[in-house]
């Protein structure tokens, strides 16, 4: 089971996927669950046009998981210091949930401190949840 799924089972979000297929140069990963009306959107971005995109999820209320991991490190910076902009500004919150690995959420979305130690101890210990 990948981080992702595990992320995903942790937020109780359900295995119905739907892929966003209307972003130009799309990111490695792009989708989004939805449960009980709240989407949670998971993405790999390839290009600093996907920042716009993440604001506008955040501002309709949904959830991003962005994995920096792949993504070229100037771009990761532009992208995190615009995004952090736009949900400081909305009162959202950032978490680090793994190196490369940030939640942004809109206000009214946050991830409890347990949760937060039980991923970083399952992300460092690298096991199978």
């Amino acid at each position: 089971m990948g981080f992702f799924e595990k992320l995903k089972r942790m937020f109780g979000f359900e295995e119905e996927i739907k892929e966003i297929s209307d972003m130009e140069e799309e990111s490695e990963i792009s989708i989004t669950d939805e449960v009980d009306g709240m989407k949670l959107i998971v993405i790999e971005p390839k290009s600093f046009d996907e920042a716009q995109r993440v604001i506008d999820d955040l501002k309709s209320g949904r959830p991003v998981v962005i994995n920096f991991e792949e993504t070229d490190r100037e771009l990761a910076r532009r992208f995190i210091d615009f995004v952090t902009g736009g949900v400081y500004a909305m009162d959202g919150t950032t978490e680090k949930i793994a190196n490369y690995v940030v939640l942004f959420a809109p206000p009214g979305v946050e991830v409890s401190k347990e949760s937060k130690k039980f991923w970083k101890k399952k992300i460092e210990e690298k096991e199978e949840i």
